[in-house]
């Protein structure tokens, strides 16, 4: 479990979920500014912290180290993926 901005989302292990599901939804962290990036990704790639130029340039100015990606849901299709990573965005923060 992990609280972020006050709400409390269950959080998966990457190796227990791998090859068990299509894809997952996570969160990383700045552990420096609080600052946060949502997304979704469904190549199995336990290293990746997203892909948005912001937060590929806040990983290099902060350094990788400085940052935490947490799973917070996890879906069986591209189609559920989708529809969980707008939830998350639009909704849940």
């Amino acid at each position: 479990m992990v609280t972020i901005l006050g709400k409390n989302f269950p959080t998966y292990d990457f190796d227990k979920i791998k090859g068990n599901c299509f894809g997952f939804i996570y969160v990383t962290v700045n552990n420096k500014t609080n600052k946060m990036y949502v997304g979704m990704h469904y190549r199995w790639d336990k290293s990746y912290l997203g892909s948005g130029v912001i937060l590929k340039n806040a990983i290099k100015r902060d350094g990788k180290n400085n940052f935490t990606r947490y799973i917070i849901d996890i879906a069986d299709s591209y189609e559920a993926l989708v529809e969980l990573e707008v939830y998350y965005i639009t909704s849940a923060f």
